[in-house]
């Protein structure tokens, strides 16, 4: 393993892992829901997590609200390749943490389909709900964990609180962030390379 990524809490090597779009195809599916619902409006799925995104067409307390609603009736598909990527770490020693900026309002939704498509991979004890305004990178830190997620802000953070910040962008919309460490990987097959190393 390289010393960038050599990061261990006692006898543990723990990943925090993000959920939506990570895990989950959630852009995708709140994307698709909202052309239907507003009669057509396409948003792209890469700012389907910016609420204030004009793309939408909406005020961001009514995006929030549609977004909410979508998120606790639909079960969005597993990302390609994750749960097999996340059985390769754990069979290599690692263990995973869900680290989420979902609320807690959202915990049945995402603990529906954690048992749905990752069952036994996530044990209650290892989901840690921060809601929007929660820093993944002090957790992580707190937990000696490496950071897997899709958000720039939250790896700049992880990487700013001296986490190893692993980004996942299967679209390819972000660039590699050589100033705040920050390298993307575009399958789960790369991130358990990375992490093998």
């Amino acid at each position: 393993m390289t010393d960038r990524l050599k990061i261990e809490a006692g006898d543990k090597r723990i990943v925090a892992v993000d959920f939506d779009d990570v895990l989950v195809e959630t852009s995708k599916v709140v994307v698709r829901a909202y052309e239907e619902w507003s009669n057509g409006i396409r948003v792209d799925p890469k700012h389907a997590s910016n609420a204030e995104h004009p793309s939408w067409e909406a005020d961001s307390t009514t995006v929030l609200a549609f977004q909410r609603k979508v998120l606790q009736s639909l079960l969005p598909e597993p990302v390609d390749g994750a749960r097999e990527g996340l059985e390769q770490l754990i069979a290599s020693g690692w263990e995973p943490h869900l680290v989420t900026s979902r609320s807690e309002r959202l915990c049945q939704a995402t603990t529906n389909a954690l048992g749905e498509h990752f069952p036994g991979l996530f044990p209650s004890e290892c989901q840690h709900y921060l809601g929007y305004d929660g820093s993944k990178g002090k957790l992580c830190r707190q937990l000696g964990a490496a950071l897997i997620d899709d958000s720039l802000g939250n790896l700049k953070d992880a990487a700013k609180h001296g986490v190893s910040p692993i980004g996942f962008d299967p679209a390819n919309n972000y660039p590699t962030d050589q100033y705040s460490r920050v390298m993307y990987y575009a399958t789960w097959r790369e991130v358990v390379e990375v992490l093998g190393e």
